[in-house]
């Protein structure tokens, strides 16, 4: 990397591969110094007449002066050309670590967008889960519902009685009504759902009774679940 000249233009500044400052030389300054020496020479020579131990000293004097200002001259380029080159470097890494730092964003959001994606995706299927989970519990409730309820006042047999006569199952008020409107009409009572006539006393079928109560929680769940929905929406 070339930097600029001295102001004198005496001097040209480099950077090699290792970063080193070269430092090149226009032209010698001694050259310079010989010349002013000789032509001050000439000068003091037209007066050596007069004092020639004094103009000499004087003339090497100035010679000593102009080297150690075009040492001092080059310490400071110096010292400009080593600052110069830190800070370019120090900008080419704050570049570096910029670029970087978007690259990382940009792979930031890109990951981003492939995990929101992927939550959305895996939300739809977890819900389309759970409904038919739901749906098949509905279902389930449903068979329990028909199952477990009278077939006269589509209740929960709390109280289930079972004819042996024709198999079929009614709650105990269902079935007490029934028996006083046979004994009104002072007729032998009937089943309600196949008109079979009830000759032997119905007995207490528990396993209904226990199957109405599951049903009963089971829709009493249900019910929660339906509320809690709806007061979260």
């Amino acid at each position: 990397m070339a930097l600029e000249p001295t102001p004198d233009n005496c001097l040209e500044l480099s950077e090699d591969e290792n970063g080193d400052i070269l430092v090149k030389q226009r032209y010698h300054p001694k050259k310079t110094h010989s010349t002013r020496t000789q032509a001050r020479s000439k000068h003091v020579a037209t007066k050596t007449t007069t004092s020639p131990a004094c103009n000499s000293g004087t003339v090497s004097g100035q010679v000593s002066a102009s080297e150690g200002n075009n040492a001092e001259v080059c310490k400071l380029v110096l010292e400009v050309a080593s600052l110069r080159i830190q800070l370019a470097r120090q900008e080419q890494e704050c570049s570096n670590l910029q670029r970087l730092n978007d690259e990382m964003q940009q792979a930031l959001v890109e990951k981003s967008e492939v995990i929101v994606t992927y939550y959305e995706a895996l939300r739809e299927e977890r819900t389309k889960e759970r409904d038919a989970a739901l749906g098949a519990r509905d279902t389930l409730c449903d068979i329990l519902d028909r199952q477990a309820s009278c077939q006269i006042c589509l209740l929960p047999m709390c109280s289930a009685y079972t004819l042996y006569d024709c198999g079929h199952t009614f709650c105990e008020g269902c079935l007490a009504t029934i028996e006083d409107m046979a004994s009104r009409k002072r007729a032998a009572s009937l089943c309600p759902n196949c008109r079979t006539a009830i000759k032997t006393p119905p007995c207490r079928n528990y396993a209904m009774e226990d199957l109405a109560n599951i049903a009963r929680d089971i829709n009493r769940q249900r019910e929660e679940h339906i509320n809690g929905r709806a007061s979260a929406i």
